[in-house]
């Protein structure tokens, strides 16, 4: 198992480390872009797939350490990539690859600790199955996949005991392609290219209790486009500059449309939700001009925030919003404003919008992902190629006093022992460990940690048996709790 530690360029000259820093990784020296997509969050690590000088895999980043591992190497078709995602439930991470050139692309799963296995081979012999769009929900995993039979491409779902199933419900032929899915109320909401009949976009739901497919949404004269969760509704856009939203028992209700706000395209632009309010593109139709704007659900009113780029070559003003994230109760959005600048990384603070990534550092990207108290995204860096980049933005949290109560469980120690956090502030911390002589065995580092519960695993695999003490910091560095812990 190869591993590489990173080397990191500094983007932000003279902010201070525990402000606002936007870092740039080599994963792996020597070859331009190691391509890292799909990031997922895995027993305190990043995982994501990405490629080195031998091909390709599931890498995992370990942000105590620096240190790179590349732990599912692909054999079939090593230089690709084979999936679009990575879906955490239990205690494995659940990924798309080829281990052995003999199964084709296959659903595969890692604990964190011993060798990746294939969990089923749904489509038996050398062909692919190709596992796709792997999602969490209700205790299992979902994912579609194609078994090779007639019935094309489908929802399955695995429980961690018996094999994966094809969930039924699904009218006609299978999904020819998945556009888009969201996950509410134990329910999978997508919008997928339906084979049943020929050139046509249908809106279905996976119920997660019953595990069957059936069609709430249908919207007359239009599909839906993207979605976000507000509150306790579902919004969507429906790709004629409309917005719904969807409370779950009566039909999808109509809240900006063409009549009341001029509007003539939300579509094939994201759409998130930030304290109660919902953001998107949008291009009216009095003026043709393209914005990032926002509406609030209270007043119905949509205000413009940013005008966006409009020559960006591809027909649709409102394009210029790209994937967005919700990071320490800010927006942040990977677009083109009208700068003419190409894709960037924006923040959105509620009052304004300011540039915290230019293309100079990598720019914006896709998947962002927090991670560790930092923003984590796969960007295309001019002198490294497609890399990671990592924002640490402290900007407005304050070193606050010890707010919060820790714990270890299990202790003694075991493989699965972790720190548990209950905080009620968000606060920059160091958790050590260290031996009856004082000297450090295992550290997180200085940390924001966000307000609520946190989990921070400890390597208890990797200690000796004995006696230790875990010591908490703040970001003074002064003590804020110590506790004894053994390890059999």
């Amino acid at each position: 198992m190869k591993k590489v530690i990173l080397i990191l360029s500094i983007c932000a000259a003279g902010v201070s480390a525990l402000a606002q820093q936007v870092q740039s990784f080599d994963i792996y020296p020597g070859i331009v872009g190691s391509n890292p997509t799909a990031l997922t969050t895995f027993r305190d690590k990043l995982c994501f797939y990405g490629n080195d000088v031998d091909g390709s895999g599931l890498m995992m980043y370990n942000e105590a350490s620096g240190i790179v591992q590349m732990v599912a190497r692909r054999k079939g078709n090593p230089a690709t990539f084979s999936g679009n995602s990575c879906a955490v439930v239990g205690d494995k991470i659940y990924f798309c690859c080829d281990m052995d050139g003999a199964h084709g692309d296959e659903l595969y799963a890692w604990d964190g600790v011993n060798a990746a296995a294939m969990v089923a081979d749904i489509r038996p012999g050398a062909g692919s199955s190709n596992p796709q769009h792997l999602m969490a929900c209700n205790g299992k995993l979902y994912f579609i996949a194609n078994s090779g039979d007639t019935s094309g491409t489908g929802f399955y779902m695995y429980d961690g005991t018996t094999p994966p199933r094809r969930v039924p419900g699904l009218p006609g032929g299978g999904i020819e392609t998945l556009w888009n899915s969201v996950i509410w109320n134990n329910k999978i909401y997508f919008v997928c290219y339906w084979s049943g009949v020929t050139g046509i976009w249908r809106n279905f739901m996976l119920e997660t209790h019953s595990d069957f497919i059936t069609e709430p949404l249908s919207i007359q004269g239009s599909n839906i486009d993207k979605w976000a969760v507000n509150g306790s509704d579902l919004y969507f856009t429906d790709g004629t500059g409309s917005i719904y939203s969807y409370g779950g028992k009566t039909a999808p209700t109509r809240i900006v449309s063409t009549a009341t706000h001029h509007l003539t395209g939300v579509s094939r632009t994201e759409i998130a939700s930030l304290n109660g309010r919902l953001y998107f593109g949008a291009t009216y139709d009095t003026s043709a001009r393209a914005y990032f704007a926002c509406f609030d659900p209270v007043s119905a009113k949509v205000t413009n925030i940013a005008p966006l780029y409009v020559n960006n070559g591809s027909g649709s003003k409102a394009e210029g919003v790209g994937e967005m994230e919700i990071f320490k109760n800010r927006l942040y959005l990977s677009g083109v404003l009208d700068t003419g600048r190409g894709v960037q990384l924006y923040r959105y603070d509620g009052a304004t919008i300011s540039v915290v990534a230019d293309s100079s550092q990598g720019g914006g990207g896709s998947y962002l992902t927090p991670y560790n108290g930092a923003l984590y995204w796969e960007s295309l860096d001019a002198k490294i190629g497609r890399e990671l980049s990592r924002l640490t933005d402290n900007v407005g949290i304050a070193a606050a006093a010890w707010s919060g109560s820790a714990s270890v469980y299990p202790n003694p120690l075991m493989g699965q022992s972790a720190v548990q956090l209950r905080l009620q502030e968000s606060q920059i911390l160091t958790i050590t460990l260290v031996d009856l002589s004082g000297r450090k065995i295992w550290s997180t580092g200085p940390r924001l940690f966000e307000k609520g519960n946190s989990r921070i695993d400890i390597p208890a695999q990797q200690l000796a048996a004995g006696t230790y003490f875990l010591q908490i910091t703040d970001g003074a560095a002064q003590p804020v709790y110590s506790s004894k812990v053994l390890k059999l």
